[in-house]
């Protein structure tokens, strides 16, 4: 708690210095002996009323704070008698302050919520006051609070701009926010609706007007705004009549040509199904681009005239917004296909230099024509055309990746020769030697792509034919290593024309993994690492690698591969789930490793750097509101109001918080301490912001992703995945001795959210973990209830329900009991048997797989979270007397018993593996599986025949070193857990 401050000009610092002392010493006691002293005493001058106020403020909140219930009573009386004085508090910083502590104790009294209305009721002639009142809910995503006290504040201030347009969004935020009710969305979107539309009319009637209104359209960014509120309600129709008026739309002051608006404006046509009215609107602007008088334009009746937008015009949004309106309106008349051709030809006729037009092509080949049979000939002759014009550039692959699929099979073939053909005319080009090299490497690895796409990655043809994707992945390594020879030739960058190619080849030997080859997979980390050995900053190896090792259950490699990515700003929400989503259950100790002198290998300072960037991420966001206010800027505004309700209820953050509990259970720490109230906004329907595009991806369209196919387990899913370990969060906070957030009541059903679901998104172990959990927070809210019971007094006790020991000891008995048998039986079967977890690549290379550490420390935290609770429970029923104590002491022990047992032998499976890594010789036999895929040392491996070309022996080793020294250090952690009983 801090205390407030009732300084002026720093005479009484020394005074909130001490008073906060003894609050964070909790001397409640001498703190509140202190604040009442001050009280008594006063000062008499100019803060008097002032000070006055805020020493019985800083009392109230002291005895809220201390443990003694009658004494929290007497402060929240206090408190709200304060609040119920007349006239009214009106000091910001004391309401502030309120309002503040309020927020922490999760305080719904009415008076509270009623304060700052009765305080701006006081001083109607205080704007600030108004001015935080909305701000202070506004930032809160209160947006029906907020809109109330801007309705106010435009009523006291009437010829104010800002509180009109504060009323106006907030209205809109109030009826489009994720939460919104019914009746919400039915009363304030209208609302909010009425108001802007009135704005438009006052703006015309202004523009004759001799004295200027204030509550009408003055900018673009208001315009768009409009544009926003009207398409929330669905009024497209009368959004772009406004766009298309000359006095306040697009093409007027007001508009200020702004291409926002005109992005805006094909919007609203495509959700209008104005087809005819967009497709004219994207020819205009592209016409315009260029110098239409050319021979493309000539005896044109239709001729545009000029919209003022110039050589912007050539964009991409306007190219597919016109190829798209065109195939909406190709079926009512084909003059519009003819035109639309016409357009793209104009562009090339004339020889202008866009990457956009002929894309434009393929997609009016792909969309307009329909890829009907009959056309078929056409999108072939446009794939193959930018093809030759852009095969020497990376981008060239993904713009023909989309379109490649509608083409018929033989064509699919004349197009990969076609590529193939034209790969090799470029290497014969007459260019200079450096640009040469670099162009016909990637023309080579762009018809690598398309061979990929539309023959390796689909399942059926590699299961059938193993040999072709063999020959597949020699290509690539072959070309790759040409890449290198040519290396000290090229333009120096952070990565090589080539690298592609060898990317290529680790996604075709991840292929030959998923059937059946599994010594591939560890040929791809021989060629992932041999790419960042010349390439150390290529994200796209990072993220392929990191994945791959995870699968092997490296995780201190992954963690130093990772730490390569160096994560920035939203990244952290984006990109830091590829290695941190279940890091808590297959690394959670520390590495022995450091990067730069930093903790970075440290899977919880990784976890608390993401987490503490997403919550300053969300102070920041809230602190700019009113900037934005200021600056008219209300697209941008809501934009952030979109972006914090992203952030708050984001399952990324939750599972880092959860993965910080974990690793914090298992270190005897204390974790984050306001992990429970962080996750207050989070609920069923949160966002899953991951950025799931940022895996390289060239699998063919009707085939699963390619980062499905790196993933060590599954993905969470985002509404059974939380719920499950948002109880298991709840009992660790219990235990950790603070309050969980909606604790659920003993009455509750124990699997009734599982209705309906199935395990979709998580592991079986993470099920059984969810279960157990879900079995012993009842126990907990059983055991609350008896404390309570405990606290009344005599006369307010009622009996203890004889069904409530009833279900204690059928939940400890029939539930905990049982679970935490079945844990130690799993875990006596791993010490005898631990095979069933390793991963074998070879007969004679087995390793620990990701499955063996995630099973361990999921049993670990399951087995310590039941004893915990049983112990927790017979602590308490010494003052308690609900139960008999020699039962629940018994079963205490019994718990303790077994959770050293699992323990023990957890950790001897773990140096089972240990010998068997020592025992082994795998540093040699890891180069063998890389050199000769069977051991068998045969020259019939093409792909070996690259690898041993390509790498050397020595450097071979040390990575398996490196590899096998990661499988040692994620033993040690099992084996460096001390026993918590």
């Amino acid at each position: 708690m801090e205390v407030l401050a009732a300084s002026v000009n720093g005479r009484r610092d020394k005074n909130d210095v001490l008073l906060q002392d003894l609050v964070n010493a909790k001397n409640w006691k001498q703190a509140l002996t202190s604040c009442e002293k001050r009280i008594k005493k006063g000062e008499k001058h100019e803060i008097l009323l002032v000070g006055g106020f805020v020493e019985n403020v800083n009392k109230a909140h002291i005895l809220l704070n201390t443990p003694d219930e009658e004494r929290r009573k007497q402060g929240a009386a206090d408190l709200y008698a304060l609040l119920e004085r007349k006239p009214p508090l009106a000091n910001i910083d004391i309401l502030m302050y309120i309002d503040k502590q309020a927020e922490i104790r999760d305080d719904q009294d009415s008076r509270i919520i009623s304060m700052w209305e009765r305080a701006a009721g006081g001083k109607p002639e205080n704007e600030e006051l108004y001015n935080r009142w909305f701000m202070l809910n506004f930032e809160r995503k209160n947006y029906k609070a907020a809109q109330k006290a801007a309705m106010l504040y435009q009523k006291k201030f009437p010829e104010k701009r800002q509180p009109f347009f504060m009323t106006i969004v907030s209205s809109h935020l109030a009826a489009t926010a994720p939460t919104a009710l019914e009746i919400d969305k039915r009363i304030f979107g209208p609302l909010a609706y009425r108001l802007i539309a009135k704005a438009a009319s006052d703006t015309v009637e202004n523009l004759s007007a001799s004295q200027k209104a204030v509550r009408v359209l003055g900018s673009a960014g208001d315009l768009h705004l409009l544009t926003t509120v009207y398409r929330s309600q669905g009024k497209y129709k009368e959004a772009l009549d406004i766009l298309n008026d000359d006095r306040i739309g697009l093409l007027s002051k007001i508009g200020a040509n702004s291409w926002d608006l005109v992005r805006e404006k094909i919007s609203l046509c495509e959700l209008n199904h104005s087809w005819e009215e967009l497709w004219q609107f994207c020819r205009q602007l592209l016409l315009e681009a260029i110098d239409h008088d050319k021979e493309c334009c000539e005896n044109d009746s239709n001729k545009p005239g000029s919209l003022g937008f110039g050589k912007f015009g050539d964009d991409w949004t306007v190219w597919a917004a016109f190829i798209g309106a065109a195939a909406a309106t190709t079926a009512e008349t084909s003059e519009i296909s003819v035109l639309t051709k016409k357009v793209i030809d104009c562009y090339l006729i004339c020889g202008k230099a866009s990457r956009h037009a002929r894309l434009a092509l393929v997609e009016y080949s792909c969309r307009v024509l329909g890829g009907v049979s009959s056309q078929q000939e056409d999108l072939l002759s446009s794939c193959q055309s930018y093809f030759e014009c852009y095969s020497s550039t990376k981008v060239c692959f993904e713009d023909l990746h989309h379109c490649t699929h509608i083409l018929d099979l033989p064509r699919q073939t004349s197009l990969l020769i076609y590529a193939s053909d034209h790969a090799v005319k470029v290497s014969c080009s007459n260019d200079s030697l450096e640009s040469n090299s670099s162009a016909w490497i990637t023309s080579e690895i762009n018809a690598l792509k398309l061979d990929y796409t539309l023959v390796v990655s689909h399942q059926d043809t590699v299961t059938e034919n193993m040999d072709l994707l063999e020959a597949f992945v020699s290509n690539c390594l072959r070309l790759y290593n040409v890449s290198l020879s040519l290396a000290p030739t090229l333009p120096v960058s952070e990565r090589y024309p080539g690298d592609d190619a060898a990317i290529l080849a680790a996604m075709g030997c991840i292929h030959m993994h998923a059937n059946g080859n599994r010594s591939a997979l560890l040929r791809s980390v021989f060629i992932l690492e041999k790419l960042l050995l010349h390439s150390k900053h290529n994200y796209d190896a990072i993220l392929i690698i990191v994945r791959i090792y995870l699968y092997l259950g490296a995780s201190t490699r992954a963690l130093e591969h990772y730490s390569k990515l160096d994560l920035k700003n939203i990244q952290f929400q984006t990109l830091a789930w590829i290695v941190l989503d279940r890091i808590s259950t297959l690394h959670p100790h520390k590495s022995t490793k450091k990067a730069q002198g930093k903790p970075s290998f440290d899977p919880a300072y990784l976890l608390q750097a993401a987490v503490s960037w997403i919550l300053r991420s969300e102070a920041q966001i809230r602190s700019s509101f009113s900037k934005y206010f200021e600056n008219d800027s209300y697209i941008n505004l809501i934009d952030q109001t979109i972006s914090l309700e992203r952030m708050q209820t984001s399952l990324v953050k939750c599972n880092f918080i959860c993965g910080i509990s974990r690793i914090a259970r298992f270190r005897y720490t204390s974790g984050l301490e306001m992990s429970i109230h962080v996750l207050r906004p989070i609920n069923s329907d949160s966002y899953d912001i991951k950025d799931l595009a940022a895996f390289p991806n060239y699998e063919a369209h009707d085939q699963r992703t390619f980062e499905e196919y790196t993933r060590s387990s599954p993905e969470p899913s985002m509404k059974l995945w939380l719920s499950w370990q948002y109880r298991v969060l709840q009992l660790s906070e219990i235990l950790a001795g603070r309050p969980p957030h909606l604790a659920p009541s003993p009455s509750d059903d124990l699997f009734h959210w599982l209705e309906g679901e199935d395990a979709i998104g998580q592991t079986s172990h993470e099920t059984e973990l969810g279960i157990v959990a879900s079995a012993l927070l009842p126990l907990h809210s059983y055991t609350s209830m008896a404390i309570q019971e405990k606290q009344h007094d005599d006369s307010e006790k009622t009996a203890f329900s004889e069904a409530a020991v009833t279900n204690m000891k059928h939940l400890v008995e029939n539930h905990a009991q049982k679970y935490l048998a079945f844990i130690v039986d799993r875990a006596k079967l791993m010490a005898e048997d631990p095979w069933p977890a390793i991963f074998t690549l070879t007969e004679d290379l087995r390793v620990p797989h990701w499955d063996f550490f995630h099973l361990c420390y999921c049993m670990l935290d399951m087995s310590r979270l039941i004893a915990s609770t049983i112990i927790c429970m017979a602590k308490i029923n010494v003052s308690t007397k609900q139960l008999d104590q020699e039962w629940i002491e018994d079963r205490a022990e019994w718990c303790r018993a077994q959770c050293r047992e699992v323990h023990v032998s957890l950790q001897r499976a773990a140096q089972m593996l240990q010998h068997l890594l020592g025992l082994a010789n795998l540093v040699e036999e890891m180069k063998v599986v890389c050199y000769w895929s069977d051991g068998t040392r045969s020259e019939g491996d093409t792909i070996g025949v690259e690898l041993r070309q390509m790498l050397d022996d020595s450097w071979v080793q040390d990575i398996s070193k490196i590899l096998v020294g990661s499988w040692e250090e994620a033993l040690e952690g099992i084996l460096g857990i001390e026993p918590e009983y």
